[in-house]
């Protein structure tokens, strides 16, 4: 089994029909009808059941989309990732301060920048904070060119 018969599969199942699933893959039904075949018969399963010119899935063929939908869920959640990259809108930035300025400066910078339409998709996540002389707080996916503009002070107009 490769990538593209389960992306074939992925389609078939979310349209039911193989024309329509080469449609949205911008293939032909034959091609369509040739990839099913051989992944059925690569994986030894009836995916499949023929019933009126549409396709309804076995329970065999249920299980797999399951598993399926989390592949490409994951492939989904990379090429989001490499458009932020792309766009510099993820990384980690790390932040040290003083307690004093750690609770009002950064933590007001921060809430800032979260309020931002551009705010990535990503956890957010807080920790590393140890007290010491030292406060050091690490937040995820704040882009430091962002949060350089989100800390700058307003312009005065």
């Amino acid at each position: 089994m490769n990538l593209r018969e389960l992306e074939i599969f992925h389609a078939l199942m979310k349209a039911g029909t193989t024309v329509s699933a080469a449609t949205a893959l911008c293939i032909s039904q034959p091609a369509v009808s040739k990839a099913l075949k051989h992944l059925e018969s690569r994986m030894g399963l009836r995916l499949f059941e023929r019933v009126s010119g549409r396709l309804r899935p076995t329970p065999e063929g249920q299980a797999l989309y399951r598993q399926v939908k989390t592949v490409f869920g994951r492939l989904e959640t990379l090429e989001r990732l490499a458009q932020d990259i792309r766009q510099g809108r993820n990384g980690v930035i790390s932040i040290t301060a003083t307690p004093t300025v750690a609770a009002t400066l950064v933590a007001e910078a921060v809430a800032r920048f979260r309020r931002r339409p551009s705010w990535p998709r990503c956890p957010r996540r807080r920790g590393g904070i140890r007290s010491t002389s030292r406060i050091s707080a690490r937040w995820a996916c704040l882009p430091s060119a962002c949060l350089r503009r989100c800390c700058s002070p307003p312009s005065r107009r």
